[in-house]
């Protein structure tokens, strides 16, 4: 049996894991130019949940299992993504400053728990430790300062001014993200690699008795609707100015030709395509 085969008989169930990291040695297509995918891009810090609440006792509980747990660990040169899939509790000690703290590890060569059930590393972590040993490295969750004598951990010993929470970053990459789509629907919306013809050797239009015929058969699709027209049915053309250029569009109701080079009149970019066009001289279409 080979290295691979043995590397694959050792699987850890992943979704029992309460922290998983984004890339971990020995995955399936694991490559640590992954670990720097968003490395200066991403900063780090918590991108979605990780809310801390009080526990029982002298404990705090961290996250929840909705799959809405985002952080991101920036050590030793890598950006990890932290995904957490349940909730965690982190015990305290009283008369302590403690600050709760996630930490991550990746090395390429080095396996963690998290590939490897034998292994002593665990690729995320979320702990509790002195508050004057954070490090560069950890991503601040809280801070808890337990007064002594206390039994309880209550709202107001605990304190999040420290976390650096990408919340409303994420929101703006998000939207970003539906903009950036959207403009690139409605480019694609603008091709023409779609229009299928009858005879694809041939222009689509003629012109005939200074009419703008169809030349073969054509179809297309505008926003999910089907355009289609046939050899020889003419487009119905606007009063034509000398020396304007003019574009043809298919669009959800039809076949329509515009001197906007945008959007025809009484429709919208979504439920356009253009396909085609010509310039009017000298009472000619060109």
């Amino acid at each position: 049996m080979n290295e691979f085969q043995n590397a694959t008989l050792n699987i850890v169930d992943q979704s029992t894991l309460p922290l998983i990291a984004d890339v971990a040695y020995q995955e399936l297509f694991t490559s640590s130019a992954l670990n720097r995918k968003f490395l200066g891009i991403l900063g780090a810090g918590v991108y979605r949940g990780f809310k801390i609440k009080s526990g029982n006792g002298l404990t705090v509980v961290v996250g929840d299992d909705s799959g809405k747990n985002t952080a991101v660990v920036e050590r030793n040169n890598c950006c990890i993504t932290i995904q957490q899939q349940k909730e965690i509790t982190v015990n305290l000690e009283v008369g302590q400053h403690s600050a709760i703290v996630l930490d991550a590890f990746y090395q390429i060569g080095v396996k963690t728990k998290q590939v490897d059930p034998s292994s002593a590393i665990d690729a995320a972590t979320i702990s509790a430790i002195p508050f004057s040993a954070i490090e560069p490295h950890h991503v601040v969750l809280c801070d808890v300062n337990v007064p002594v004598g206390a039994t309880q951990i209550t709202d107001d010993m605990i304190s999040t001014a420290l976390v650096v929470n990408h919340e409303q970053d994420s929101a703006t990459i998000i939207e970003t993200a539906t903009k950036l789509q959207k403009e690139i629907d409605l480019i694609s919306n603008f091709n023409t690699h779609d229009l299928v013809k009858s005879n694809s050797t041939i222009p689509a239009f003629k012109v005939k008795d200074n009419a703008l015929l169809f030349n073969c058969d054509i179809k297309t699709k505008v926003n999910q609707v089907t355009v289609e027209a046939k050899e020889n049915d003419a487009l119905t053309l606007p009063e034509l100015s000398k020396g304007t250029d003019y574009a043809i569009y298919a669009t959800t109701t039809g076949f329509v030709v515009s001197n906007n080079f945008t959007c025809p009149e009484n429709h919208s970019q979504e439920d356009v395509k253009r396909i085609g066009g010509f310039h009017f001289q000298d009472g000619f279409i060109n």
